[in-house]
């Protein structure tokens, strides 16, 4: 909150005031105070006294320099501590009930914007959620797949290299059974749908829930990575290139949200 110093007394009742509008992030608040042309804000305080210390002085300094006296009202006028100015800042209660009010209405078309802004939010979460849930169901039958798929390719391979009839088939059955589990990504998808299931629940609700939605679309992002590095196909790999981009998406216009 930048208030002039005229103001200064009133920046914990205007935070406060703003405390019931905005929740999270930074706002800056600039108040800026124009006096009305009167003579009214105002004082001149003559100070003869102090200008006739300054007509002996120059009478003295005259003397010794042994020059003539020239000095007129208007140099008087100028000297030093002569004439004062004092401008009349004192706050009256209107000028503060006007600038509460000012604020509070400020603070209030913020607000309404915000409204509009996050209907528009709103629309865009759920075609983005609406794309995930569509990219979610392709990946799960693309993972379908994946363990018979790994298989086939560990016995082609192992036919390649002419093994087969080399090697315990119990020993190898076991090892492919080993490598289908490490690639097995039943559970990242069941976190995928529950997560998922949160941050729509979260977007219905209406509610101002951004350091939510951002915790989730971080698990989000962590069960697709892991997805990801699980990945034996191609096309597994892309669909989770494709996510991440979705769920990236998701993350900017969350930081959009208090």
């Amino acid at each position: 909150v930048h208030l002039p110093r005229e103001y200064s007394e009133l920046e914990l009742e205007v935070k406060k005031m703003l405390a019931r509008y905005f929740h999270r992030g930074t706002v800056d608040v600039y108040v800026n105070r124009w006096l009305k042309d009167s003579t009214d804000q105002f004082e001149i305080h003559l100070r003869p006294e102090i200008a006739k210390k300054w007509m002996q002085t120059y009478k003295k300094l005259a003397k010794e320099l042994k020059i003539s006296e020239s000095l007129d009202l208007k140099s008087i006028g100028s000297l030093p501590e002569v004439i004062r100015i004092r401008e009349n800042n004192e706050m009256g209660i209107g000028e503060k009930k006007s600038l509460l009010q000012a604020v509070e209405k400020a603070a209030l078309q913020c607000d309404q914007q915000r409204d509009r802004e996050g209907k528009g939010l709103k629309k865009e979460f759920e075609r983005l959620l609406l794309a995930l849930q569509k990219m979610l169901s392709k990946m799960e039958t693309q993972v379908g797949d994946q363990g018979e798929r790994l298989r086939e390719r560990v016995q082609k391979r192992f036919v390649q290299a002419g093994m087969e009839e080399s090697l315990d088939p119990q020993r190898v059955t076991q090892e492919i059974a080993l490598l289908v589990d490490k690639a097995d990504v039943a559970e990242e998808i069941a976190r995928l749908k529950e997560h998922l299931g949160h941050f729509q629940d979260l977007v219905k609700s209406g509610k101002t829930q951004g350091k939510s939605l951002d915790f989730y679309t971080q698990e989000l992002l962590r069960e697709v990575n892991t997805i990801g590095s699980k990945s034996q196909s191609s096309d597994l790999t892309h669909s989770v290139v494709a996510a991440k981009t979705l769920i990236e998406k998701l993350r900017e216009q969350v930081q959009n949200i208090e």
